[in-house]
């Protein structure tokens, strides 16, 4: 129990205002609407802080791993993030560089994140995890940087692609082949998203 709500009820609540969040589309202040609802996940989830991982874990064992039990458990006494790694594999929730996906992400304690913005760094704490690196570039506030030789880079797998893809579109000058490489990669994938942003 977290200040007399249960372990299922805040299950339920994260799952409902992650809902909510989705669901906004439909509002007129959609940014104004979705920092209230992040601010009171952040809230909910600092709550998670004396809670024994192996509590939450079963829990969301139970009742089945969402990419929102995963990240929870970032925030539970004695969490490691290879626990929220485990989680959001098993749950089966794609990554992919729009709002509505980078959301759990963005959720995640940043305790336990690494705070590094190079690639390099990121790749190395994600231990060559496709979901732990897409989820950590998502996370990332500051601009990346790109880092590692441009062989390697090149050949990013297409969910990594496209979130190196959505990074490289925020640098004043874009490098134009790594773009293309990219695009080449994630193209008619279910992480081709260049549509819809």
């Amino acid at each position: 129990m977290v200040n007399d709500t249960t372990l299922p009820e805040i299950w339920a609540k994260l799952h409902r205002l992650a809902r909510g969040w989705g669901d906004l589309w439909k509002s007129d202040d959609l940014e104004y609407e979705r920092r209230h609802l992040d601010r009171s996940s952040r809230e909910l989830l600092s709550g998670l802080e004396a809670v024994p991982i192996e509590n939450w874990c079963a829990l969301s064992a139970a009742t089945g791993w969402t990419a929102y039990s995963a990240i929870a458990c970032s925030w539970c006494k004695d969490a490691e993030i290879s626990h929220v790694w485990e989680g959001w594999e098993t749950s089966g929730f794609p990554l992919k560089p729009l709002p509505e996906f980078e959301r759990p992400a963005r959720l995640l304690n940043p305790a336990l994140l690494t705070k590094a913005n190079s690639l390099s760094e990121i790749v190395e704490a994600g231990s060559n995890s496709h979901i732990a690196i897409c989820a950590m570039l998502a996370a990332l506030k500051e601009p990346l940087v790109f880092d590692m030789p441009r062989e390697i880079m090149v050949k990013a797998p297409p969910e990594i692609a496209a979130f190196l893809h959505a990074k490289m579109r925020q640098v004043p000058q874009p490098d134009q082949e790594l773009l293309t490489a990219w695009s080449t990669a994630f193209k008619d994938t279910e992480f081709d998203t260049l549509e819809r942003v």
